[in-house]
């Protein structure tokens, strides 16, 4: 059930991405996204209060070939717009892209609370930075 509503949202998380003017605003925006309608999602948040821990973490981070394929069709768009920017790095593999950002969205999803903003910062700093060829570009972005 979790990786299904998990495919759920990345199909109503798209028109985020599609919106993006750049790179840097598909990355945190639609991360953002991710984030916050996740961790409101009743069906998910019934999941994750009933089924242990570890299951929960295998799922999300862990080596399920279903969870990859979502996060890499959802994430394709933003990588697109990246590589045609050519603001992507290019030195790491798609699958290593995609395990990342499966563990950031993780983290983030599973903490005891977050605000907005805080998550905005956290991935305008680490995760578009971790993903972008000059990192130093987006630092200090407002």
């Amino acid at each position: 059930m979790l990786i299904e509503r998990i495919g759920e949202l990345a199909t109503e998380l798209e028109s985020v991405a599609s919106r993006a003017d750049s790179f840097a605003e598909a990355v945190v925006e639609t991360s953002v996204e991710a984030v916050m309608r996740t961790r409101s999602d009743r069906e998910i948040t019934n999941i994750f209060t009933t089924a242990p821990n570890r299951q929960v973490h295998e799922i999300l981070e862990g080596p399920n070939p279903k969870v990859a394929q979502i996060v890499d069709r959802f994430l394709e768009p933003i990588l697109a717009k990246g590589r045609k920017s050519g603001e992507l790095r290019d030195d790491v593999s798609r699958e290593q892209v995609v395990s990342w950002v499966r563990a950031v969205y993780s983290a983030f999803i599973l903490r005891a609370s977050v605000d907005r903003e805080e998550v905005r910062s956290m991935m305008r700093a680490f995760l578009l930075a971790s993903l972008a060829r000059d990192p130093r570009r987006f630092v200090d972005m407002d």
